[in-house]
């Protein structure tokens, strides 16, 4: 098994992304506040992917710069599967 952890910015408690070694391989870790990234590929097809972890924030000025953040992230990666899952403080 392998995983990456983030600690809390605030009361969040912080972020997780686990996974299993025998069946993916993780190339980089990226954080930057309230998101953790992690970039591989599925060993049985090749498949690059991304897993984006959100905890976004209650203050709608940061969480603005937030997904500003997130919309260059994603524009700018090129090829690879997303998955952008987590909190989002957004109704």
């Amino acid at each position: 098994m392998g995983y990456s952890y983030q600690p809390s910015n605030g009361v969040s408690r912080g972020l997780l992304i686990v996974w299993d070694s025998n069946y993916v391989q993780v190339w980089s870790i990226t954080r930057f506040p309230h998101v953790l990234i992690i970039r591989g590929q599925v060993l049985q097809n090749s498949q690059e992917f991304f897993i984006v972890n959100v905890y976004a924030p209650c203050d709608s000025v940061m969480t603005q710069v937030l997904w500003d953040q997130l919309l260059h992230f994603v524009v700018n990666i090129g090829e690879g599967n997303i998955c952008l899952c987590g909190d989002f403080n957004s109704t």
